[in-house]
């Protein structure tokens, strides 16, 4: 297998690489990285926020080193830009839209470092930009859109050192883009591993016990020492929220379904791309300074195939591919005469319009029902990626709509209690999107934020509190009435688009204590 790989890549890439020097980054690649930006922030208002976006504000406002489901970093530039440009749906998606459109550019770069032209550059951009990953997720705000940018960041970085007229000064600059990476999100550690062993096996591993290179270590152990310290002090939370996560809520994908899942996410029309990038990163003797970036593929796929990730972890992965892929399938196209010259020109548009085809998939271009029309046209159909009840959207989609009802449904249900309680009333949702969403579209005055046992909302309950009536939404009626002496039903909330779980949603007025607070809140406590 190896040596039809081999022999395949060197057939496809030949002498591609004929120059030495980086060439200019195209300006191309800017106008490519503004499109992308503009065809996501166009797309930003079309359906609502989305429910990981409720609770990210919801830690925005409550600052700390960590969280019990993710490091902090996108949660403090959250709380930056909400200060400055508030919070609506518009603002929230303004960065998500320019991290996808520095994707492109980052790509574009990769490229450029394999020595790829304006040709390669563009192309590298639309791949890496117009994929439905990426796409999908620089269509909200989460720190997946910024562990993205990161990737291609330390790649970009990576691909500096490993050229041996590199600065070695870029020790220090990959150290602090790690130290970020980690800070923003823990899968860039798959990243350190799988290219820690392809400069193992490089001839940069020579530097591995330089100056620089400790340098660049210590600036990492900086950077995330605040948010370790986090973690020993509330006795490691995270371990247990992926523990559960793994065990409870997330789909085990065979490695069929995982990387038929690729396909759909590193686009079937990019498929020839990214493939003989990594072939050629692997076995093309003129790419052997950027092998480790294959490797690294390589090591980070089959981890992932193995411990049965999410599919859309290995989406970061996918740019420095592209990158490879289109500097290779340039550089052999333009050796091969005029004609084969004039289709390579040609393959931006071509590949600009595959992209634009797929997009209504991972981006809210369409209303639901014509969505729903569209994707059975295509026959293409995202797996759900959680052991929850699937609905006439996919869960990308789904968990944008019937927010806004539920608060407005819950306030009403509150207004409807005499005034004098409101102080004394507290309302407890059954997870972090509906406690968000209700925080976020208000309770009426006097009433305590809304409250959960989801993730880090259990560390935000009010201290000591025992209110005289709790409004509880999402909890089935027999546990609830384990826990108070009167149960009434408020009202039901539905949604039609929303997720299965988030319709007919029973909330409930309940009065008379069972059980002590401090235990019910205990009770309440899950991390998934």
């Amino acid at each position: 297998m190896g040596h039809m790989l081999r022999s395949t890549a060197e057939l496809l890439c030949g002498s591609a690489m004929i120059v030495h020097a980086r060439p200019p980054l195209s300006r191309a690649v800017w106008v490519v990285g503004a499109g992308i930006a503009l065809l996501l922030l166009s797309t930003a208002g079309r359906y609502g926020i989305f429910r990981d976006e409720y609770y990210y504000l919801m830690c925005a406002d409550h600052p700390a080193w960590g969280y019990v489901d993710h490091p902090p970093l996108a949660m403090f530039l959250l709380a930056l830009w909400k200060a400055v440009f508030g919070s609506s749906v518009t603002a929230l998606r303004i960065p998500p839209s320019l991290l996808g459109g520095m994707v492109a550019v980052g790509a574009a770069l990769v490229a450029r470092e394999m020595r790829g032209g304006a040709v390669a550059q563009s192309m590298a951009a639309l791949t890496a930009g117009l994929m439905p990953g990426t796409l999908a997720l620089g269509s909200f705000y989460s720190m997946n859109s910024f562990d993205v940018v990161l990737w291609v960041l330390v790649v970009w970085i990576a691909c500096r050192l490993l050229d041996p007229a590199g600065d070695r000064r870029w020790w220090w600059g990959l150290g602090g883009a790690v130290g970020l990476g980690l800070l923003n999100k823990y899968s860039m550690g798959f990243l350190c591993v799988g290219l820690g062993l392809g400069i193992l096996m490089s001839p940069l591993r020579r530097e591995l016990f330089t100056r620089q290179r400790l340098a660049g270590t210590l600036v990492v152990l900086l950077i995330v020492s605040p948010h370790v310290l986090w973690q020993i002090r509330q006795g490691w939370p995270t371990p247990e929220f992926i523990h559960n996560a793994q065990g409870v809520k997330n789909v085990a994908l065979d490695p069929a379904e995982f990387w038929g899942e690729q396909l759909l996410l590193a686009h079937p029309g990019f498929l020839p791309v990214w493939v003989i990038g990594l072939s050629c990163l692997l076995f093309m003797p003129r790419l052997r300074p950027w092998r480790p970036l294959g490797m690294a593929f390589v090591v980070i796929g089959l981890w992932h195939t193995v411990s049965r990730a999410k599919p859309y972890y290995l989406v970061p992965a996918y740019p420095m591919l592209m990158a490879a892929g289109s500097a290779v399938i340039t550089g052999w196209l333009s050796l091969r005469g005029r004609a084969l010259r004039v289709i390579m020109v040609s393959l931006p548009v071509l590949l600009a319009v595959q992209g634009i085809l797929i997009a209504p998939m991972a981006i809210p271009v369409l209303r639901p029902d014509a969505y729903v029309a569209y994707e059975q046209a295509l026959g293409l159909r995202p797996k759900n990626m959680e052991q929850n009840a699937v609905g006439v959207l996919p869960q990308h989609f789904a968990d944008r709509f019937g927010w806004e009802e539920l608060a407005v449904t819950v306030r009403k249900v509150v207004s409807a209690l005499p005034e004098a309680t409101r102080s004394q009333t507290l309302v407890v949702a059954g997870n972090y999107g509906e406690c968000g969403a209700i925080n976020y579209w208000g309770l009426p005055p006097g009433v305590p934020p809304s409250v959960s046992g989801h993730n880090s909302c259990f560390s935000w309950w009010p201290a000591d509190f025992r209110p005289e009536i709790v409004v509880v939404i999402g909890i089935p009626r027999e546990k609830v009435g384990e826990v108070f002496e009167i149960v009434q039903l408020g009202a039901v909330h539905d949604s039609q688009w929303a997720m299965p779980y988030e319709q007919e949603v029973p909330i409930w007025v309940c009065r008379g204590w069972k059980v002590e607070p401090a235990v019910v809140r205990k009770s309440l406590r899950f991390a998934i």
